[in-house]
């Protein structure tokens, strides 16, 4: 059995912040090619990869090291703590930055204390900070059922974790019929008591 490999990152200088996080990968194989700090590490078989607070798991994990990219490839599950998940079919990810994009993607936001999650899906997702995802082509409900009681769809929404989801032009639709078009919806992800929800 293949024991787990641990990749620290380079730390560039200046970059004090990161200097505890260690990429910590597990899978059934690996492979590994490619010169020192340029190396490119291939991981199959139930690949499961951490770093501080963050893990992404997949059927197949590529790692490049001299960017610190991460391609995930098949049953991509991306989860932050408790604060969000993202699944997909394909994922690509930068382990330092901690930005990226999955590709045919579904998803949930952090939950407030009255206990609601918003769920989305979309064709693209990508993480363009710590705390804000941009979605294409999206679905954003807080139902959990196939046929959501209502959602909103959209080309695009901006979720920012723990404060708020912001849908483009979108319109309302109530077990999956269109009801109205709206140039704007807001929904609220704060987590305390005083929730609001506003369209407009």
């Amino acid at each position: 059995q293949d024991q787990p490999v641990r990749q620290r990152p380079a730390v560039q200088p200046g970059d004090a912040t990161e200097t505890t996080d260690t990429l910590v990968v597990d899978s059934a194989t690996q492979n590994v090619s490619g010169p020192e700090n340029g190396r490119v590490f291939v991981y199959e078989g139930n690949v499961d990869a951490r770093i501080g607070t963050f893990r992404l798991q997949a059927d197949k994990i590529t790692v490049y090291e001299a960017t610190n990219k991460i391609i995930a490839e098949g049953n991509v599950v991306f989860d932050q703590g408790d604060l969000q998940r993202i699944t997909g079919s394909r994922a690509e990810w930068n382990y330092r930055s901690k930005t990226g994009f999955f590709v045919n993607s579904t998803g949930f936001t952090n939950q407030t204390q009255d206990g609601t999650r918003l769920y989305f899906t979309a064709d693209r997702v990508e993480r363009v900070s710590l705390d804000t995802l941009v979605a294409t082509n999206v679905q954003v409900t807080a139902c959990e059922e196939d046929i959501p009681k209502w959602s909103f769809h959209a080309k695009r929404a901006r979720i920012q974790t723990g404060d708020r989801v912001r849908v483009y032009a979108p319109n309302l639709r109530i077990k999956g019929i269109p009801i109205i078009y709206l140039p704007y919806a807001s929904v609220s992800i704060k987590p305390r008591r005083s929730e609001e929800r506003r369209v407009g």
